[in-house]
């Protein structure tokens, strides 16, 4: 069985804590984690991050969903990529202490290409809310968070209408029920 820890790399060299048993990593090929109704995807998603090893995990366990993926490692090259021609649905970025040119980058796609929607995954979703906005029509993803989390919240960004429909994983929706 295979998992893909999805935490910040960053973050996880400095010992994070242990999670709770609910919080931890599920295999990828447990099926009994899946949602009833969950498809697989077959949109393009654009994953965009310095960091080779967390863009290439992130990847990984995007085309295990079926997704077809593109990589950036930075701001220009996922400008690079969405002015190619090429189709994308939704660029996924990830955001650490809420780097100024990813958060730019956010907004760039959200005014030059409305049609991509925009996820942002991010450790410190107060910052990224306060900066971005609610207006703004991207969703956050909040870190840590399970190959089956991040599905999940790509399905349901490139399934609402706006981009947002109040995205928010499924553990805030059990927490809250």
């Amino acid at each position: 069985m295979k998992t893909f820890p999805l935490a910040n790399a960053r973050a996880r060299r400095a010992n994070p804590p242990e999670l709770p048993a609910s919080r931890r990593q599920r295999p990828l090929d447990d099926r009994s984690t899946h949602s009833p109704g969950r498809g697989k995807g077959a949109e393009t998603v654009l994953v965009v991050d310095d960091e080779r090893m967390l863009r290439g995990a992130l990847s990984t366990v995007l085309r295990q969903f079926g997704y077809h993926v593109l990589e950036a490692f930075d701001t220009l090259d996922a400008q690079r990529l969405a002015e190619s021609g090429q189709k994308i649905h939704l660029v996924l970025v990830d955001l650490y202490r809420a780097e100024f040119s990813n958060l730019q980058l956010a907004l760039w796609f959200r005014a030059i290409h409305p049609e991509i929607k925009v996820l942002v995954a991010s450790s410190s979703v107060w910052d990224v809310t306060c900066e971005l906005g609610a207006s703004q029509q991207i969703a956050v993803l909040p870190k840590p968070f399970t190959p089956i989390e991040l599905a999940d919240m790509v399905r349901r960004v490139l399934e609402s209408d706006d981009g947002l429909e109040q995205c928010v994983p499924a553990r805030e929706h059990a927490n809250s029920a």
